[in-house]
């Protein structure tokens, strides 16, 4: 792990949401970062700043935690049918990973 994200994800657990997100923007240079894309769509989340939250998690691509996260700010913008998808381990549907019905 870089020293940079270990200062991103100590800025993060500290609440210092503003820093963390210019050190995870920092992170970002490096294209097709997804943990850096996480941690800069955390920060923005923290900030309370959803769409560029969103914009983060979106590009992190099939990253576990940018795809639970984009589906919690997909849920606050009462928007479950863009939310991400995903096959249910006990049923063979195609469902939201919300709910399986």
């Amino acid at each position: 792990m870089s020293e940079r994200l270990q200062r991103t994800l100590k800025l993060l657990r500290k609440g210092d949401l503003a820093a963390a997100e210019r050190e995870a923007r920092a992170l970002r240079l490096a294209p097709g970062d997804a943990v850096a894309l996480v941690n800069e769509g955390m920060a923005w989340k923290g900030l309370r700043r959803p769409a560029e939250a969103k914009h983060a998690f979106e590009l992190a691509g099939p990253h576990p935690m940018a795809r639970f996260n984009l589906g919690y700010i997909l849920m606050l913008e009462n928007d479950l049918e863009r939310g991400p998808r995903t096959r249910c381990s006990w049923c063979p549907s195609r469902v939201s990973a919300i709910s399986c019905s």
